[in-house]
C-alpha cells in the first residue's frame, strides 16, 4: 500500500521507483564486466602474410630488417636468434594487466647470416617462470633500533651551514 498520497500522484511515484530500480540494476551490472576495458596493443604485431615471406635459406638479416623492422629482443651473447614479440592486454581488477593475446616470431639465423628457421609461437606455447624470492645479504645494512635513532648524532659539525657555505 502506498503512503498517503493523492490518487493522481501515486502512479508517478510508482514510475519513479521503477525507474530507480532499473537504474540500480544497470549500475550493478556495469561493475560485472558488462563493459570491458579497452584493448592495449603492446610490441610488434604483424600480418601473417609478411611472416610467410620469410623463406629459410634465402633471406638475410638485412631482408628481415627491411620486412619486419628492428627485433623486439635479441639475446645478449647470441646474435643468431631474433625475437619479435607482440600482444594485446586488458586492464583487470586493481590495474593488473592481463595478456589476452600474444604472438612471438622467433627467427634463427645460420652462421652465414641467412634465415635458418622461422617459428611462430602464441600464448598457448607460453611457460610460467618461477621467480626466486631470495635476496643476497649485504653486510652492514642491518641496523638495530638504537643505531637508527642515534645514527646521525655527530655527523655534522655545528659550523657547517649549507646555506652559508657559498659565502
Amino acid at each position: 500500500m502506498d503512503p498517503i498520497l493523492p490518487r493522481s500522484i501515486r502512479p508517478a511515484a510508482r514510475g519513479a521507483r521503477r525507474c530507480g530500480a532499473v537504474f540500480t540494476i544497470v549500475a550493478l551490472l556495469g561493475g560485472c564486466s558488462l563493459f570491458e576495458a579497452p584493448r592495449d596493443t603492446r610490441g610488434a604485431l604483424f600480418d601473417p602474410e609478411l611472416v610467410k615471406e620469410l623463406v629459410p635459406g634465402v633471406q638475410t638479416r638485412r631482408d628481415v630488417l627491411a620486412l619486419l623492422g628492428t627485433p623486439t629482443l635479441t639475446p645478449a651473447f647470441d646474435d643468431l636468434n631474433w625475437y619479435y614479440v607482440g600482444g594485446i592486454t586488458r586492464t583487470r581488477i586493481a590495474r593488473h594487466e592481463a595478456v589476452v593475446e600474444q604472438d612471438v616470431i622467433a627467427i634463427r639465423f645460420a652462421l652465414d647470416g641467412t634465415v635458418e628457421r622461422v617459428d611462430q609461437l602464441s600464448l598457448a606455447d607460453a611457460q610460467n617462470v618461477q621467480l626466486v624470492s631470495r635476496e643476497t645479504p649485504t653486510p652492514g645494512t642491518e641496523l638495530n633500533v638504537l643505531q637508527q635513532l642515534f645514527g646521525n648524532i655527530g655527523r655534522f659539525s655545528p659550523g657547517q651551514n649549507p646555506q652559508r657555505s657559498g659565502q
